[in-house]
């Protein structure tokens, strides 16, 4: 007789949904179309980053920015503050016109939970004891973890807890902001989650805005009957600075056909030397890719 028992069984959707992120990251910006396609910023100019992150439970958490070049191989990060309301916000400044990439990270902030949690029962006036320990074990194990500057500092915050004569000054230690930044150096980021990759393009400054002047170089002549040229444009770049504008564009450039070409003021009959509309675009002299051989070369 076999007294062995089965081996439990876990329903496929159970361990999948045990599989799932325990922290919810959405609504991050600057975000197009879910990440299809990148949004726009400035080098040298902060990107401010926001998004919804929130989790079950009552654990605080911390989360933070990583970004990069999409040629680079290592995250830089920058942690984003909790506003309110689920609502984070933080922000990086690229130093690099290229495409980048960015993405946000949560995790369970263990140690500020510990603080949050210790100062509400200090300030009711209950007893913490019991939670001055549980601290003192969290700045071991935290010490394990660290190294450098970070280390040193968590030694030394355990020696003057040991060294501590009173409750309160124990307790002064443990919530004190220079043991949460250092906790949070040797943070073990437990549960961490990550958003999708979001593209990010880094263009120059006058990329941010513009003046857009548009021209009709055909029409760039001193002479009705003779065709504008790009030289004859070239004349008018100086007045088309002054005015303010900062970039120039062109209706189509590229050679026009000649059946059922629009003559002067719009009227259906053309006479010979009639330029047409720029928009009907091809004839012997080639499409899209060809310029117009009176107007000259680019």
């Amino acid at each position: 007789m076999n007294d062995a028992q089965p081996h439990a069984t876990i329903h496929p959707r159970l361990e999948q949904a045990l599989m799932m992120p325990r922290i919810a990251i959405e609504s991050t910006e600057p975000v197009l179309d879910g990440g299809r396609f990148a949004a726009k910023a400035i080098i040298g100019h902060p990107v401010n980053v926001t998004s919804k992150i929130f989790a079950d439970g009552h654990d605080q958490l911390a989360a933070a920015i990583c970004w990069r070049t999409k040629e680079e191989t290592t995250w830089r990060r920058a942690r984003l503050k909790l506003l309110s309301n689920d609502s984070w916000e933080g922000h990086f400044t690229p130093t690099q016109v290229a495409g980048h990439e960015f993405m946000i990270e949560a995790w369970w902030d263990v140690y500020e939970t510990y603080r949050y949690e210790l100062s509400k029962k200090h300030a009711a006036g209950v007893p913490v004891h019991l939670e001055l320990e549980e601290g003192r074990l969290l700045l071991e194990r935290a010490s394990g973890r660290a190294q450098g500057e970070t280390k040193a500092i968590i030694e030394d915050l355990l020696h003057r807890l040991s060294t501590a004569h009173l409750d309160d000054e124990r307790v002064s230690v443990m919530l004190a902001d220079e043991t949460a930044a250092a906790m949070a150096d040797a943070d073990p980021r437990e549960h961490c989650s990550q958003s999708p990759v979001f593209p990010l393009e880094v263009e120059r400054p006058l990329a941010q805005f513009a003046s857009w002047y548009e021209l009709f170089p055909r029409s760039e002549t001193d002479d009705p009957n003779r065709h504008g040229t790009f030289r004859d444009v070239h004349k008018r770049l100086p007045s088309i600075r002054d005015m303010g504008f900062d970039v120039l564009y062109f209706t189509p450039i590229h050679p026009i056909g000649r059946q059922h070409r629009k003559g002067r003021n719009n009227t259906l009959e053309a006479g010979p030397n009639d330029p047409g509309s720029p928009y009907a675009i091809g004839s012997e002299e080639g499409g899209h890719e060809a310029v117009h051989p009176q107007l000259g070369t680019l």
